[in-house]
């Protein structure tokens, strides 16, 4: 597994949480909400790269490294637990990519906050065994 990125996605899942706890003190704040779906997508990006370099290690074959096959692969290798909840966190960070919307945007603050954090946070330690 590249080093450097392991040790850059653990960083980020720290950044991330600490951006969690910053929003649910006040989820109106649109600084803190802005700031998690940046600190979110940041996160993910590391997580999911993280994930091919840790099947390709382990000799998974794969002809093209998309988020989405490499969250199907680590599904089938067991690596996560809950394929659903991964697309829908690719489909989280596609969206907030490409369009900017308020109402798109709490809603996937919230997502991010009560639900792919933790999920994000599991995989970090998932990858440290």
């Amino acid at each position: 597994m590249n080093t450097q990125r392991f040790e850059n996605f653990e960083k980020a899942v720290l950044r991330l949480n600490e951006a969690v706890a910053n929003f649910n003190r006040d989820t109106k704040n649109s600084f803190s909400r802005d700031a998690l779906i940046q600190r979110f997508e940041v996160t993910f990006e590391l997580a999911w790269k993280c994930l091919a370099d840790y099947l390709i290690m382990q000799g998974m074959v794969m002809e093209n490294r998309f988020p989405r096959q490499v969250i199907k692969l680590a599904f089938s290798g067991n690596l996560i637990k809950d394929e659903a909840v991964w697309l829908k966190i690719l489909q989280s960070r596609n969206l907030m990519s490409h369009i900017y919307d308020e109402t798109v945007a709490d809603a996937i603050a919230g997502d991010i906050a009560n639900q792919y954090a933790v999920v994000i946070s599991d995989l970090l330690e998932i990858l440290k065994k």
